[in-house]
């Protein structure tokens, strides 16, 4: 086998392989186009909520001498996907924008809905964040509503 022939098997080799690669990587690439973005909740920013969401009520409650804003969303997925989702953004365990991470309450209300509500506060609070989710009501089957909420 000359010099030639020795180098010329290997390079076609390499060259399969890298056209393989290649190859697969845009399979892949084209397989898993980002979903694009959704909305981000305007009172707390770092809060991206899911495609297709929609704004159903925002609101400033009133709690006299407290200066409050509330938002509630109608989010396109299950229960279980948004509560994935809120928890891979939320600051759970930890500070949030300085706030001390309160509690976590989750549970099963009257209807037989699951909900859960993440809060931040501090002892003397100053702030108050909670962000919260259970399925739509009225019901509306794969969606689920996400109320956000924050008091200075």
């Amino acid at each position: 086998m000359s010099t030639a022939e020795t180098y010329h098997l290997p390079m076609n080799r390499l060259r399969a392989v890298v056209l393989s690669v290649g190859l697969a990587s845009a399979v892949l690439t084209g397989c898993s186009k980002a979903e694009p973005p959704g909305p981000s909740s305007s009172i707390l920013p770092a809060v991206t909520l899911p495609a297709g969401s929609t704004l159903t009520d925002s609101a400033a409650p009133a709690m006299p001498g407290v200066s409050s804003d509330s938002e509630e969303w109608d989010v396109p997925l299950s229960f279980e996907q948004v509560k994935a989702r809120l928890t891979e953004q939320l600051p759970i365990g930890r500070s949030f924008d300085g706030v001390p991470f309160e509690n976590e309450d989750a549970g099963v209300d009257k209807l037989g809905d699951e909900l859960i509500q993440w809060s931040w506060a501090g002892e003397n609070p100053t702030r108050l964040i909670a962000v919260g989710a259970r399925q739509f009501q009225p019901k509306r089957d794969g969606h689920t509503r996400v109320v956000i909420f924050e008091a200075r």
